[in-house]
């Protein structure tokens, strides 16, 4: 939420949806598709190419501004985060994520939840599946293994994080450890 609006992720769209404080709807910013990497190339609708940006989650910024993850489709290490000034346009691009949906911002950092980092198809790993990682102001990079993270907040110096988050209620693979949780982090 923001001073006069409130933002919405719309996946399906690939942008951010605004809602004034009178209650009608804009597009507050539209993202093109991702074309580097492996996705580059890659047949899409209508007779594009990319992978489609898949707005996951949003997290307030300095001055306004608003960082938003994208999904890239679930293309391994091509997903992103992007910093939107108060008007919508893009300030900055971080890339190199593996499926971000959960993202938190605090003291010049952000924090990213990668849901299918690590992932290992033919040996499914829980445990070992997912990381979030730490992004400073300077561009450094750290990440800690999370199973299967998605939503993130930032309460005092603490970061909270939803581990398992895909996981049924009684566990990935039937193992009760592997359900649904709440991490707290130090930050």
């Amino acid at each position: 939420m923001q001073r006069h609006r409130i933002l919405v992720a719309d996946a399906a769209g690939n942008d951010i949806v605004a809602i004034g404080r009178h209650g009608h709807p804009y597009v507050f910013h539209v993202f093109p598709n991702i074309t580097t990497g492996a996705c580059a190339g890659q047949p899409n609708d209508a007779g594009t190419t990319g992978c489609d940006f898949v707005p996951t989650a949003l997290a307030a910024g300095p001055h306004g501004s608003v960082y938003v993850t994208g999904l890239a489709s679930e293309t391994p290490g091509e997903g992103q985060v992007v910093l939107l000034s108060r008007h919508g346009k893009v300030l900055h691009t971080w890339s190199g994520f593996t499926t971000p949906v959960g993202i938190a911002a605090w003291g010049g950092a952000f924090y990213v939840s990668e849901l299918e980092a690590n992932i290992d198809l033919a040996n499914p790993d829980p445990p070992n599946t997912g990381q979030v990682t730490k992004v400073s102001w300077n561009g450094h990079r750290s990440s800690r293994v999370v199973p299967l993270p998605a939503g993130l907040a930032i309460i005092g110096h603490s970061l909270y994080v939803s581990a398992y988050s895909v996981a049924p209620s009684n566990g990935l693979f039937g193992n009760p450890d592997w359900n649904g949780q709440i991490w707290r982090l130090s930050l």
